[in-house]
């Protein structure tokens, strides 16, 4: 073989190996009545292989998945009137009826307000996503989610080293050094 269909053997082993890299997570989670919602970010829900979903070997009995803004829909809030002025100015109440196109109702008035005039008094939880899921046993109070997710939390620096006529791919992160693949060149 080649140095060139060496390397590039390398290079495809590299790639091939890379695709499949997946990170599991761990979070230890109350539950209530055998029901858990959980808010993840569009990002880290994105990066969630869903079939991976599991609670310690519980049988999910449903798994729903809805915006976080719903969450805003009929609730209570404050809207600050002067956006100009960083002073104290009058606060009015309301309740978001639209989360989505912020329509307010105000008294027996019904208004379109800009993102930035809300005041809440609890996080809000905005432009996420809530995953509910519910177990068949509903006395499960605590358990243990676990999924797989697509795309890598840490960068892998890789190394060739070439002794003989044996090529080893290692890998290097958080100080460990890992074989990753290992090619004998034939036909020097």
């Amino acid at each position: 073989m080649s140095p060139e269909a060496f390397t590039s053997q390398i290079y495809k082993n590299i790639i091939e190996s890379r695709r499949f890299l997946t990170s599991q997570l761990k979070q230890d989670q109350v539950l209530n009545n055998g029901q858990l919602e959980l808010f993840l970010t569009s990002d880290q829900y994105s990066d969630i292989i869903r079939s991976t979903i599991n609670i310690d070997g519980n049988k999910l009995g449903e798994q729903d998945l809805y915006s976080s803004n719903e969450l805003l829909r009929n609730q209570d809030i404050y809207l600050k009137s002067n956006l100009e002025c960083h002073c104290n100015t009058t606060t009015n109440t309301g309740k978001i009826i639209d989360p989505y196109n912020l329509l307010i109702k105000q008294d027996n008035r019904y208004i379109y307000v800009e993102r930035r005039q809300l005041q809440f008094t609890k996080d809000p939880q905005l432009d996420g996503m809530i995953l509910k899921i519910s177990l068949n046993d509903t006395k499960v109070t605590k358990a243990n989610l676990t999924y797989l997710t697509n795309g890598l939390s840490w960068q892998p620096r890789y190394d060739i080293v070439v002794e003989n006529e044996q090529c080893k791919l290692l890998e290097i992160r958080d100080g460990r050094v890992t074989v990753f693949s290992s090619l004998t060149r034939e036909g020097s």
